[in-house]
């Protein structure tokens, strides 16, 4: 299975990650990310809606189909080089963004 790279500029303008977006429910996130390196469950019942790839961080809705409520890269002052792998299947396309990048100056 080829790699897919996600642009961190998209990512910005738009909210969406690649094919990772508000509104995915766990499994169509599992299908492109595969398993979490992570889960947490913050409500002590149910499933784990929050899951963790590396820089990135998913959370889900409590309530079933437990969409994707929203989503994160975390840690960005630490990222650098051409790309942030998030799994070894998918990984974000830095695009000359790094740590000290304020994001709206970045997308002038």
């Amino acid at each position: 299975m080829p790699k897919a790279i996600a642009s961190v500029r998209e990512f910005l303008k738009t909210g969406s990650l690649g094919a990772i977006r508000n509104g995915l429910t766990m499994d169509e996130v599992k299908r492109v990310l595969g398993s979490p390196h992570h889960t947490i469950n913050p409500h002590g019942e149910g499933p784990d809606t929050y899951w963790l790839y590396n820089h990135l961080e998913v959370n889900f809705d409590f309530d079933f189909p437990n969409r994707v409520d929203w989503f994160q890269i975390e840690h960005a002052n630490q990222l650098v080089g051409e790309f942030a792998n998030v799994t070894s299947s998918f990984s974000i396309a830095l695009e000359g963004f790094h740590g000290a990048t304020k994001p709206s100056a970045f997308l002038i």
